[in-house]
């Protein structure tokens, strides 16, 4: 039998020496969803990354793109977030400031959207048939995910507060094709 893993979904993890006092991010006002735009030499970082991923994974160099918001995390002992998604961008991202060890990055399935409602789970996880995948919060760990995945803060169980910088990419400039085609402001 010959197996095909047809249109993977990408994740990216990579670490990154940020040079920034997390102290003063950890302060930032959890309502504001621009906190990257008072750390410039943070989003550039960040940025160069993502283009790295974007051009040598995604294949999409022609493309341009920015950070549009970003909002710090914070996870009391005890809690965990929803399952969600991000809409109106590209792709998603999360930089952690410590290691942590619960409180993963939980990502769903999309298939069993269309598959799911049918048969249910599968007997075992395999490679190529995952219904939950974890990446467990380490120091400078900087992950890159499609915006539509469903992802959620499992339970925190540690001791102290677990933060994370989070942010949404999204394509700029003139993009897309025939009736498709947009023009979005770099600034």
């Amino acid at each position: 039998m010959e197996v095909f893993s047809l249109f993977p979904t990408l994740v990216s993890t990579s670490t990154i020496d940020v040079g920034v006092d997390f102290n003063n991010l950890k302060l930032e006002d959890a309502q504001n969803v621009w906190v990257l735009d008072n750390y410039t030499n943070l989003n550039n970082l960040i940025i160069k990354k993502f283009y790295r991923f974007k051009n040598d994974v995604l294949k999409l160099s022609e493309v341009d793109f920015k950070i549009t918001t970003s909002w710090m995390t914070r996870t009391n002992p005890g809690e965990e977030s929803h399952f969600h998604n991000h809409k109106n961008c590209y792709y998603s991202g999360v930089l952690y400031f410590e290691d942590y060890d619960s409180g993963n990055l939980t990502f769903k399935t999309p298939l069993n959207n269309l598959s799911g409602m049918y048969v249910g789970a599968p007997d075992e996880s395999t490679s190529q048939r995952h219904e939950t995948f974890y990446i467990c919060p380490t120091k400078n760990l900087l992950v890159f995910f499609p915006s539509y995945l469903e992802h959620k803060i499992s339970l925190y169980t540690g001791n102290f507060i677990r933060y994370s910088l989070a942010f949404n990419i999204h394509p700029v400039g003139v993009y897309g094709e025939g009736d498709s085609r947009m023009s979005v402001p770099t600034k």
